[in-house]
């Protein structure tokens, strides 16, 4: 990465899009663009040179993570930094999961944001103090989560998929092509591979792990 970043912010309020804007050029960062929603980020990124995305979760038209992921896929050498309010750990779990270069604070002193960019320009990643316990439980319980969703048979991954649906078993039965009995057979084997304790907790992690 070059040594001065070319930056481009994301987030919906325009005020503060302003306020970062001038706070990271006064300590010689260069602001290439700014961006109103997701839709918007992703076209100023097929026409414009920069290696970080400075970009909020909550956004019109193409939330956050949406958008990073469309980032992700098209320019794999992006470096993204999610700078957002949420810290609760829906939003972690999510951010976590598309193993984005920083996750940092709005309420974070501006020193913290500075030093968490060039934290990420050396290729390190950065994440709030604040953050951080959330952030090594979440990971350690995604981590254990990818674990136990490679032990099923690609058959029974679809059963899950269909499961986080809200699919019956003879819905599933039919779609699949096989009988009734195989489908809860397929069933009762992933339920016990992944330690769920009811079909509740089956569609809680399909939705969680972005399955569905």
């Amino acid at each position: 990465m070059s040594k001065t970043p070319k930056i481009v912010i994301a987030d919906d309020h325009e005020v503060f899009r302003y306020g970062l804007r001038k706070l990271l050029e006064e300590n010689g960062m260069d602001v290439v663009a700014e961006a109103g929603n997701g839709e918007q980020l992703v076209d100023i990124l097929e026409d414009i040179d920069c290696n970080i995305v400075i970009t909020d979760l909550s956004m019109p038209k193409l939330g956050g993570i949406e958008a990073i992921r469309v980032l992700k896929n098209r320019f794999p050498g992006l470096k993204i930094i999610v700078l957002s309010m949420h810290k609760d750990k829906p939003f972690v779990r999510k951010v976590l999961a598309e193993d984005v270069d920083a996750y940092i604070l709005k309420d974070d002193i501006f020193e913290e944001i500075i030093r968490s960019i060039k934290n990420v320009m050396q290729g390190r990643k950065a994440y709030s103090a604040d953050l951080l316990s959330t952030i090594t439980e979440e990971y350690n319980a995604l981590q254990d989560a990818k674990v136990r969703l490679d032990l099923l048979t690609p058959r029974e991954k679809e059963i899950l998929i269909m499961i986080g649906n809200g699919m019956t078993n003879k819905e599933m039965a039919e779609q699949l092509g096989i009988s009734v009995r195989t489908v809860e057979t397929h069933r009762a084997n992933l339920m016990e591979k992944m330690e769920f304790q009811n079909s509740q907790e089956a569609i809680r992690f399909a939705i969680e792990m972005d399955l569905v």
